[in-house]
């Protein structure tokens, strides 16, 4: 604070910045290309640097300085990514995900389990047979590890992971009897809601519960929760 007019002018001309004085204010906006999140259009940004000055131009207050992306809307690019992956999973095929084949067409080769919070936020913890696993977030920041897809435990140092995966699918088998056949994968409508999605040689079944209840072991399928549970923590999301 405390610097003159002449010196912000200068300041703003050597660095190739804009500069307009409205009033009490004193700023410029220029155009330039940063790294835009996954899913923007492009890697065109707006910075616009901005001060308080008093009557006579002198500032007043430290710089504000705004950036953006005028060419991303990153929530929607990132739920419309989440609903890919795990839309690929669902309807994914087990010779086609190179999985070994099961003892009978009802054993389950994949588990798939969505979650919603509060907020409209929706999470998919995705388990297979061979210890792979994934996890999807449809809003925020993805599950650390994840990046930009399915988050392959074959490539990860972290064994914990696969034993996880697998102890969920092996669980899977023993609700499977419970769960009923579906060819519709609808997401949790409902706040705290979870849905179980047990993927077979034979087809789908589902179940779903409040997660109160799978906490609180007053459900039957508190077994399948506390292993799918167990996963999604190893991705620090939970």
């Amino acid at each position: 604070m405390g610097t003159k007019k002449s010196e912000v002018i200068r300041f703003f001309a050597e660095n190739g910045l804009p500069l307009t004085f409205d009033g009490r204010r004193a700023g410029g906006v220029v155009a330039t290309t940063g790294c835009a999140p996954f899913g923007c259009g492009s890697d065109s940004a707006i910075i616009g640097v901005s001060l308080e000055v008093d009557e006579v131009g002198t500032v007043q207050s430290a710089p504000t300085v705004n950036a953006t992306y005028p060419n991303c809307d990153p929530e929607p690019q990132q739920r419309d990514r989440y609903l890919r992956l795990r839309k690929r999973t669902l309807q994914g095929a087990r010779a086609k995900l190179g999985l070994p084949a099961t003892s009978d067409s009802t054993q389950p080769w994949g588990v798939v389990m969505d979650l919603r919070l509060r907020g409209d936020v929706l999470y998919t913890v995705v388990a297979l047979s061979d210890g792979s696993a994934a996890a999807y977030i449809s809003r925020g920041p993805d599950p650390e590890g994840i990046g930009q897809g399915p988050y392959s435990v074959g490539q990860s140092p972290q064994e914990a992971i696969r034993k996880a995966a697998k102890k969920t699918v092996n669980v899977a088998g023993e609700f499977q009897p419970q769960m009923h056949k579906t060819t519709t994968y609808p997401l949790p409508s409902r706040d705290e809601e979870i849905i179980f999605y047990v993927l077979t040689d034979d087809g789908v079944y589902t179940a779903s519960a409040a997660r109160e209840d799978l906490e609180n072991n007053r459900h039957p399928l508190s077994k399948l929760w506390n292993a799918a549970e167990d996963l999604g923590n190893q991705f620090g999301w939970y």
